[in-house]
């Protein structure tokens, strides 16, 4: 039985895969994500880690003797 792969993120459709044991009460759809969303949301991660180290308060190292 081939299961039909859609993006979770737009929906598009990306592929098939078989599939040996399946229950038949289940859609016949799996989800992952195409790579155009992945770029995007890789690239929102990684703006999203930028602003975060820009509001953050540096470390400071004290020394007392």
């Amino acid at each position: 039985m081939k299961l039909e792969i859609v993006c979770s993120w737009c929906g598009a459709k990306i592929g098939e895969k078989e599939c040996d044991v399946f229950n038949e009460s289940l859609p016949r759809i799996t989800h992952s994500i195409c790579k155009k969303c992945r770029t995007k949301v890789l690239d929102d991660v990684k703006q999203s880690d930028e602003s975060q180290r820009k509001d953050a308060i540096p470390l400071i190292n004290e020394r007392r003797n």
